[in-house]
Protein backbone atom coordinates (compact mmCIF):
# COMPACT_ATOMS: atom_id res chain seq x y z
CA UNK A 1 0.00 0.00 0.00
CA UNK A 2 1.98 3.42 -1.16
CA UNK A 3 1.98 5.70 1.50
CA UNK A 4 3.68 9.24 1.46
CA UNK A 5 4.50 11.27 4.58
CA UNK A 6 5.47 14.54 3.45
CA UNK A 7 6.70 16.90 6.55
CA UNK A 8 6.75 21.14 5.96
CA UNK A 9 9.69 22.97 6.92
CA UNK A 10 7.69 24.27 9.95
CA UNK A 11 5.55 22.66 13.06
CA UNK A 12 2.08 22.47 12.17
CA UNK A 13 -1.10 19.89 12.40
CA UNK A 14 -1.33 17.15 10.62
CA UNK A 15 -3.44 16.25 7.53
CA UNK A 16 -4.82 12.22 6.41
CA UNK A 17 -6.29 12.00 3.33
CA UNK A 18 -7.32 8.43 1.84
CA UNK A 19 -9.21 7.11 -1.04
CA UNK A 20 -10.45 4.01 -2.76
CA UNK A 21 -11.76 2.59 0.08
CA UNK A 22 -14.43 1.21 -2.51
CA UNK A 23 -12.23 -0.30 -5.13
CA UNK A 24 -13.97 0.99 -8.14
CA UNK A 25 -14.39 4.61 -6.38
CA UNK A 26 -10.98 5.73 -8.21
CA UNK A 27 -11.59 9.73 -8.36
CA UNK A 28 -9.83 10.34 -4.78
CA UNK A 29 -6.87 8.77 -6.23
CA UNK A 30 -6.37 11.16 -8.83
CA UNK A 31 -7.31 13.74 -6.72
CA UNK A 32 -4.39 12.73 -4.19
CA UNK A 33 -2.07 12.36 -7.43
CA UNK A 34 -2.55 16.33 -8.05
CA UNK A 35 -2.67 17.04 -4.56
CA UNK A 36 0.78 15.52 -3.89
CA UNK A 37 2.25 17.42 -7.07
CA UNK A 38 1.31 20.55 -6.07
CA UNK A 39 4.03 23.23 -6.60
CA UNK A 40 2.98 25.05 -2.99
CA UNK A 41 3.69 21.50 -1.30
CA UNK A 42 6.95 22.82 -0.20
CA UNK A 43 5.34 25.62 1.66
CA UNK A 44 4.14 23.11 3.86
CA UNK A 45 3.96 23.74 7.32
CA UNK A 46 3.05 20.35 9.39
CA UNK A 47 2.55 16.87 7.98
CA UNK A 48 0.65 15.39 4.89
CA UNK A 49 -0.11 11.77 5.23
CA UNK A 50 -1.72 10.75 1.86
CA UNK A 51 -3.03 7.22 0.66
CA UNK A 52 -3.76 6.97 -2.71
CA UNK A 53 -5.45 3.52 -2.36
CA UNK A 54 -6.70 2.03 0.68
CA UNK A 55 -8.31 -0.92 -0.87
CA UNK A 56 -5.75 -2.49 -3.31
CA UNK A 57 -7.57 -5.66 -3.67
CA UNK A 58 -10.72 -3.91 -4.74
CA UNK A 59 -8.91 -1.33 -7.48
CA UNK A 60 -7.20 -4.25 -8.86
CA UNK A 61 -9.91 -6.28 -9.47
CA UNK A 62 -12.12 -3.02 -10.05
CA UNK A 63 -14.60 -3.98 -7.52
CA UNK A 64 -15.82 -2.11 -4.64
CA UNK A 65 -15.38 -5.22 -2.10
CA UNK A 66 -12.15 -7.11 -0.50
CA UNK A 67 -11.62 -10.44 -1.87
CA UNK A 68 -14.02 -11.89 0.52
CA UNK A 69 -16.70 -9.92 -0.55
CA UNK A 70 -16.54 -7.72 2.61
CA UNK A 71 -16.90 -3.87 2.22
CA UNK A 72 -13.90 -2.46 4.08
CA UNK A 73 -15.84 1.14 4.38
CA UNK A 74 -18.17 -0.99 7.09
CA UNK A 75 -14.62 -2.06 9.18
CA UNK A 76 -14.01 1.47 10.79
CA UNK A 77 -12.95 2.42 13.24
CA UNK A 78 -11.71 -1.26 13.62
CA UNK A 79 -14.68 -3.33 14.53
CA UNK A 80 -13.87 -6.92 15.72
CA UNK A 81 -16.06 -8.63 13.05
CA UNK A 82 -14.08 -7.50 10.14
Amino acid sequence: MPVHVIHGKKDGPVLFISAAIHGDEINGVEIIRRILSLNNMKRLSGTLLAIPVVNIFGFDSHSRYLPDRRDLNRCFPGKESC
